[in-house]
């Protein structure tokens, strides 16, 4: 991951909103203060989520859709209220080739 989107993400998908050393969602190697493979474990996330579509609402950053799509899902769209943090995970979609609709 490019150094310069890192810091978007801790800068600007943080959750409460605040300045803190690591992001919300644990993502690509990234500590958070959320870690999102215990949570998958939690949720009983499939493991493949081949030709589904998911919806996150209240995605943040869109840790839990680029899994989903990572695991087959076919259409998978996050909402989220705050335009800065949908920006930033709208990047690293496009950084990772993920075809992922986040609003």
């Amino acid at each position: 991951m490019k150094k310069s989107l890192k810091n978007e993400i801790i800068n600007n998908a943080q959750f409460p909103y605040g300045k803190r050393d690591v992001q919300y969602q644990s993502l690509d190697g990234m500590s958070g203060i959320r870690d999102m493979e215990h949570r998958y474990d939690v949720m009983d996330f499939p493991k493949s989520l081949k030709g589904q579509t998911l919806l996150d609402i209240g995605c943040s950053i869109g840790a839990v859709c680029f899994e989903a799509k990572k695991r087959g899902a076919k259409r998978v769209v996050g909402i989220d209220y705050r335009k800065e943090t949908i920006e930033v995970g709208k990047k690293y979609a496009k950084e990772y080739g993920l075809d992922v609709e986040l609003y």
